[in-house]
């Protein structure tokens, strides 16, 4: 409920930007940080991306807020966006994210300093071009040395909060997040099939410059409202921003005490992974082969049975199909 006042205040009207109602966005996040004893200031510069499959460039004001820790072996970032689509009211896209990480930050303040480092980047421009992100990863000294970042993001209005993208060699990440969120909903198969499709959020910034790890989550159903007037708080569920919001407190608390130097880094190959009955199963993407060639025998052996025990071969080939 704290976390859905942020995502109303956020989500009042369209603000794209560049728009007098971004700056207003711009200056409740500043003000809420401010009310919390956060420091807090804003990055003016100029990004420039070709992600969307032309340059583009767009004057950003990213918020950057940081929470010192108590002997950090690295950086946490936590990532949303606060611009809109130009029709949208962006309560889900990206005002879940916004108010995701408003509300962490608040419930990180009131507990002991975390051991490493964490900052919180409000970006501008994404639904642009990406150029507030880009702005950070290339420019800002925060950025400088890398990290684990956590983008939060929205495609829709309902539905679980999916962790859907990971950098590469994300064996260890996928543990951490295996261990910490109360709530897991992830699968290898989305993370490869997002791969291969001509999508980009403000993670891929984070993810191409070579020196962050890190994990994307989204919800995703309810996909009608997506950069359209309906994006707005009273389409949106708050079961999936209480889920959102959960599992992003959680993972920040678990990353904020882990070493994040080791995490950062690649950690070999892809972890296969996926949900059953709320816990996540997964192994060494190296298993995969030898899993499948398994599982073939294991027809073949059956078939071989079922071929003795009568069955025609028609109806054998149909069921092997």
């Amino acid at each position: 409920e704290r976390a859905r006042i942020h995502q109303e205040r956020v989500s009042t009207r369209p603000h794209p930007t560049g728009s007098p109602a971004a700056a207003e966005v711009r200056r409740y996040i500043l003000d809420e940080l401010a009310a919390a004893g956060i420091d807090t200031r804003v990055q003016d510069a100029v990004g420039s991306t070709d992600a969307l499959g032309a340059v583009a460039l767009a004057r950003v004001r990213n918020v950057i807020a940081r929470l010192p820790g108590a002997g950090s072996s690295g950086t946490l970032f936590l990532v949303a966006h606060y611009d809109s689509a130009t029709i949208s009211h962006g309560a889900g896209d990206d005002g879940a994210g916004v108010a995701t990480l408003l509300e962490t930050a608040r419930a990180l303040r009131s507990g002991p300093a975390p051991r490493n480092d964490v900052v919180l980047v409000f970006t501008d421009a994404e639904e642009a071009c990406l150029c507030g992100a880009e702005a950070f990863v290339s420019q800002d000294p925060a950025a400088a040395a890398g990290g684990v970042v956590l983008n939060f993001e929205s495609r829709g209005s309902s539905g679980p909060a999916i962790m859907f993208e990971t950098s590469r060699g994300n064996g260890d990440l996928v543990a951490a997040y295996a261990r910490a969120a109360p709530r897991p909903v992830a699968t290898s198969f989305a993370v490869e099939v997002y791969r291969l499709l001509p999508n980009d959020t403000d993670f891929s910034p984070f993810r191409d410059a070579g020196r962050f790890g890190g994990l994307n989550t989204a919800y995703i159903d309810g996909s009608a409202a997506y950069h359209q007037p309906q994006d707005d708080v009273a389409h949106q569920s708050i079961s999936s921003l209480q889920h959102l919001g959960t599992n992003a407190l959680a993972m920040t608390r678990a990353l904020a005490d882990a070493d994040i130097a080791t995490l950062a880094r690649p950690s070999g190959t892809d972890a296969t992974y996926f949900p059953v009955l709320g816990r996540m199963i997964r192994y060494p993407g190296g298993f995969v082969w030898p899993i499948a060639l398994l599982a073939l025998l294991v027809v073949a052996v059956a078939a071989v049975l079922l071929r003795r025990a009568g069955t025609g071969a028609p109806r054998l080939l149909g069921a092997i199909a």
